[in-house]
């Protein structure tokens, strides 16, 4: 059998979450949070963020950017960040706007 086979498929784990963030996040899941879901998808973006960034560098050692390059995709990345719009989920409606009823900033549409 393998070593892996044996092992318990998730581990018991204490962490230590501010207050503060811990009553935003019930208040913003009316109370419906899985915690061990939202640390588990936490965790595994991390390790790909991670991996992302090891990815990157490694292309970078490669072919490195010339300043120019740089300099566009730079200019590029703040065009791109700057189109960006905060949207909201339809259940957070009416805590954000004290109703059920769509707020003034348009949200997104599913894309087919």
């Amino acid at each position: 059998m393998l070593e892996s086979a044996a092992m318990p498929k998730t581990t018991r784990v204490s962490v230590t979450i501010d207050r503060a963030l811990l009553d935003e996040l019930k208040q913003l899941s009316g109370g419906h949070m899985k915690l061990s879901a939202l640390f588990t998808e936490a965790v595994q973006d991390e390790i790909n963020r991670l991996g992302m960034l090891a990815l990157l560098a490694e292309k970078e050692r490669e072919d490195p950017m010339t300043p120019e390059g740089r300099a566009a995709g730079d200019r590029l990345w703040e065009r791109i960040c700057s189109s960006w719009t905060q949207a909201r989920f339809r259940s957070s409606l009416d805590m954000v706007t004290g109703s059920a009823e769509p707020s003034t900033m348009p949200l997104p549409e599913a894309s087919n």
